[in-house]
């Protein structure tokens, strides 16, 4: 009936959005399923997997792996409703080009399916394949699961040899292709990756933004250039390092040996081989000129474990009557606001609001707070405490 009249191409249409419909309704069923399984501390069937020795399913590690699947799966699953709702967007407003370079039709449509967008693996890396499995080897060996006997070890470690030995060499790359991605679209996507004039990245607000890579660099080093915010190291920044993870380890050092933390937190937080942060910048393409976000990730950074153990106990000062979790959080609390009169809102925007705070007076506005009503929070001094603050 809908063929003889609309035409077989707008039936074919209907049927896909059918189809369509029915998996975004089993993915939130999953969803659901899973979502009130980890509420309930209950693993699906499906998730169990088999083990050499039957008492290993009453350990502890054995449950944690469970729910690292049970969460996997649920993060799958959630990635995969998006796919399927996503409907296909105006490339223009989520793309922006503000480079030389005029982007192809494909090249377009590629970029809006944002920067976290990558084809299946081609081939996988040898030495990255191999080195996982020997990590997976490494964890084992020290979890203390396995018997004390070395003919036992062997037994296992030979499975996870011949495991990934198997998966290895028996990679079909036909199976990991996406039958629909074109030669066309592959190419599209190699010479963007190819241009050496252009930067690809994720902006401020949206999906992607092309930029001219020396555009970029003079923004990014018109940032460092202040030296208010920025101090300029010599030509051995490793030497600065070392000196810093030495002061840090001394630090940590003496509260272990007063007891102040214990020899699972001094080895945590003791550092070692750190790496300096890596610096870059998102653009700002809602405002004028396209100003560069500055943005340093600290990961590998010599105090990065010790900012991790500190977030906890900082964050019950850091909330109040005053603070909106995001726009939706916002909106909620407006729509229960009951005004007569007309009222005006006024939004403040601060410039460069993280490299413009002022360190020292946010220091000592912490430290006051949190020891406002005691003299020791989480075994730590105040002098203790501000220390590693610092």
């Amino acid at each position: 009936m809908l063929s003889n009249r609309y035409g077989r191409p707008d039936l074919l249409k209907y049927r896909e959005t059918e189809k369509t419909d029915f998996k975004i309704k089993k993915l939130n069923l999953d969803i659901e399923f899973l979502q009130t399984c980890k509420n309930y501390n209950i693993i699906p069937k499906f998730l169990r997997f088999r083990v050499y020795n039957r008492r290993f399913i009453d350990t502890k590690i054995y449950r944690s792996w469970l729910f690292k699947l049970l969460n996997y799966e649920i993060r799958q699953k959630t990635k995969q409703l998006a796919r399927e709702s996503e409907y296909e967007v105006d490339s223009s407003k989520v793309i922006f080009n503000y480079s030389n370079r005029n982007l192809s039709e494909d090249e377009t449509k590629l970029l809006s399916l944002g920067l976290g967008f990558a084809l299946p693996c081609k081939s996988p890396s040898f030495a990255d394949h191999f080195l996982a499995f020997e990590r997976v080897c490494h964890t084992v060996n020290n979890c203390q699961i396995l018997d004390n006997s070395e003919s036992a070890k062997l037994k296992v470690f030979e499975k996870i040899a011949s495991l990934a030995n198997e998966t290895f060499y028996d990679f079909k790359r036909y199976r990991h292709w996406l039958p629909s991605f074109s030669k066309a679209k592959y190419n599209a996507l190699k010479s963007l990756k190819e241009d050496p004039n252009i930067i690809k990245t994720r902006p401020d607000k949206g999906k992607g933004v092309i930029l001219e890579r020396n555009e970029y660099v003079t923004k990014v080093n018109i940032l460092l250039s202040d030296l208010t915010k920025f101090k300029k190291l010599g030509n051995e920044p490793f030497s600065k390092i070392i000196q810093l993870e030495d002061k840090l380890n001394r630090m940590l050092k003496c509260l272990k040996d007063s007891d102040t933390i214990s020899s699972d937190t001094y080895n945590q937080l003791r550092t070692s081989g750190s790496l300096p942060g890596m610096l870059y910048g998102l653009p700002k393409n809602h405002k004028p000129d396209v100003p560069i976000r500055p943005i340093l990730s600290a990961l590998k950074t010599f105090n990065y474990n010790l900012a991790k153990f500190l977030v906890p106990i900082i964050k019950p000062i850091i909330t109040n009557e005053y603070t909106v979790h995001n726009s939706f959080d916002f909106a909620k609390q407006m729509s229960t606001i009951s005004l007569e009169n007309i009222v005006r809102m006024a939004s403040f925007d601060i410039q460069s609001l993280f490299t413009n705070i002022p360190l020292k007076e946010t220091m000592d506005i912490c430290t006051n707070r949190l020891f406002e009503n005691t003299d020791n929070v989480h075994n730590l001094t105040r002098d203790q405490f501000k220390k590693l603050l610092k």
